[in-house]
């Protein structure tokens, strides 16, 4: 696990221990995740985790704000089947957060601090990189999967203030169905589409977790129904073929019902298809 070891300084130390080795790992938090996906206005949010340690926990702690405030706010998180947290003991924290108006974007993130002292995060850096998620209210109207980008409003306005052909990749939260991501990788994408509205997308997704079979994703706006006639005569010929669906997408609260997702062609995808 990434969040129970440090890298050493540059050269290393052969022949030594790490100089960054601890005598004893680091809790571990994962499988960390907020409920529901998508709350409504001043609706209750659970956060949940599992806790993996080779000691007693002293103390397993949520941190929370809105993306706006300075300062975060500390929430207990128990493990005594009365919180959220599925059974005692079993090694699942839960704790929850007070609801928020409509729009507000809410960061959190979770450490786990061990009898001697040692602290593991969720995520491992901590506030520097904290989860996200969204209080929308919207009942969007769409027949198709509907997939939701949640991005800080101060990323969200470099996204669309710097120059369109940045590739330089913004940090969100991604939501399919009841499936939460977070920490994925988002840019503008495409040639000239970059210059069209709607935008089209690259959901690029973390090494530990990706979305099914598909590491990354293009999310396009420009002519999807020619783009899926195209792909869709490859899959009847039996040809190899990226993975394609039709899908709307929310991107923190504006709307757009058509859009075709097409995984990126690079060496995730050639593994996938040909092994």
């Amino acid at each position: 696990q990434p969040a129970t070891w440090k890298p050493g300084h540059t050269g290393g130390t052969p022949g030594r221990a790490n100089a960054n080795a601890l005598p004893k790992p680091l809790p571990v938090v994962t499988n960390a995740r907020h409920d529901p996906p998508v709350p409504a206005p001043d609706h209750p949010v659970w956060i949940r985790c599992r806790v993996i340690s080779s000691r007693p926990m002293r103390a397993v702690t949520l941190f929370y704000k809105d993306e706006s405030a300075a300062v975060y706010s500390p929430v207990e998180m128990k493990d005594d089947g009365l919180g959220g947290d599925e059974q005692a003991g079993d090694g699942i924290y839960g704790g929850v957060i007070p609801g928020y108006a409509n729009g507000q974007i809410i960061e959190y993130y979770l450490g786990a601090v061990d009898e001697d002292g040692q602290e593991g995060l969720f995520p491992v850096e901590g506030p520097a990189k904290s989860a996200i998620y969204l209080a929308d209210e919207t009942a969007y109207a769409t027949s198709l999967p509907l997939y939701r980008i949640v991005m800080r409003r101060k990323d969200d306005r470099i996204l669309r203030s710097r120059n369109v052909t940045s590739n330089e990749e913004l940090p969100a939260t991604f939501i399919a169905g009841g499936d939460v991501y977070y920490n994925v990788g988002v840019r503008f994408r495409g040639k000239g589409s970059r210059y069209a509205e709607p935008k089209s997308y690259r959901v690029d997704f973390t090494r530990s977790r990706h979305f099914g079979t598909v590491r990354k994703l293009n999310l396009n706006a420009v002519n999807p129904d020619r783009q899926f006639v195209g792909l869709e005569c490859f899959r009847l010929l039996r040809m190899p073929a990226p993975v394609m669906n039709f899908v709307s997408l929310a991107f923190n609260q504006t709307f757009v019902p058509n859009y075709i997702q097409v995984e990126r062609l690079d060496r995730y995808a050639m593994e996938r298809l040909f092994g």
